[in-house]
């Protein structure tokens, strides 16, 4: 019997504070002022000859990138080769297993500079398209791409 009371008393308490906020609302007015301003949008146009500059800048900064990365990995496997036939050729193990260890630093730094090169010119193309695209009043998304399509360079 006192489970049913305090449950039948909680259940109408909540009612009753349910439906405090709805009679409140339905007897406070407003008053709105007999003009409102409309605040109205007009879109810019968008600048396509400049949006077609932009990408050409984007990605001829791209392409550049990519050619001086497949340059900087080219120099280093050339001075790899180099190093490890040099290292190769000396009769002293202890010389022979320091050249070829310093051999493989090298090119481990050489391309670790270079793809550390490439990421921030990358980086740097898009920063400075997102900005033109900006300027250019193009500011909607692009549906398919956009610079994750470039994360593998």
């Amino acid at each position: 019997m006192i489970k049913k009371f305090i449950a039948i008393s909680l259940l109408s308490s909540f009612l009753v504070v349910g439906a405090l906020p709805l009679a409140m609302a339905e007897t406070t007015t407003t008053s709105t002022p007999t003009s409102t301003p409309v605040k109205t949008h007009i879109a810019k146009p968008i600048d396509v000859a400049c949006i077609q500059q932009a990408i050409d800048t984007r990605d001829s900064a791209l392409s550049a990138a990519v050619d001086a990365y497949a340059t900087a990995v080219k120099n280093a496997l050339s001075a790899r080769q180099s190093a490890l036939k040099s290292a190769w050729a000396l009769t002293n193990k202890k010389d022979r297993q320091a050249a070829i260890k310093n051999a493989w630093l090298d090119y481990r730094k050489a391309i670790k500079k270079a793809r550390k090169d490439l990421q921030t010119a990358r980086q740097n193309a898009w920063k400075d398209y997102y900005k033109s695209k900006k300027s250019c009043n193009a500011m909607e998304e692009e549906p398919y791409g956009g610079q994750g399509a470039d994360a593998n360079l």
